[in-house]
């Protein structure tokens, strides 16, 4: 994700991974975006994950001219506003059929264990198997 500091213009593509090569693609197209719009990049904030000390990413910010500054490590709230955007896309977010990661840790919600069912549920499971025995 890319938002513009001053105009909160955000850019986001969901990714198949985070190496430097994919790191360096979307780099290419979050500057042809901000372009478009008419925003000139100079700075660029980003964590300290692997694909962005590479040598291919860094080098693809020095030929456009980017001061390129990294958050502290664990420090997610130097990233402010990406971290806001995806928290509050993540609340808006139309809920699926399918199982989709949980927003704050990027792990699949865990399966509900008979353990851990409410008890509306286990009362229920216990009400349809005494009636069709009676």
């Amino acid at each position: 994700m890319a938002v513009d500091d001053a105009t909160r213009l955000a850019y986001a593509e969901e990714l198949s991974d985070e190496r430097s090569a994919t790191a360096t693609a979307f780099l290419e197209r979050a500057l042809t975006f901000c372009e478009s719009h008419g925003i000139t990049v100079e700075r660029l904030l980003t964590d300290n994950g692997s694909c962005y000390v590479s040598q291919a990413f860094g080098e693809r910010v020095c030929a456009h001219g980017l001061r390129h500054l990294r958050t502290r490590p664990r420090r997610p709230q130097t990233n402010g506003k990406p971290e806001a955007f995806v928290t509050r896309r993540c609340r808006t977010a139309a809920p699926t059929a399918t199982p989709r990661l949980d927003c704050r840790t990027n792990r699949r919600p865990p399966r509900a264990s008979s353990a851990t069912r409410m008890a509306t549920d286990r009362m229920a499971d216990w009400t349809a198997t005494h009636r069709s025995a009676g």
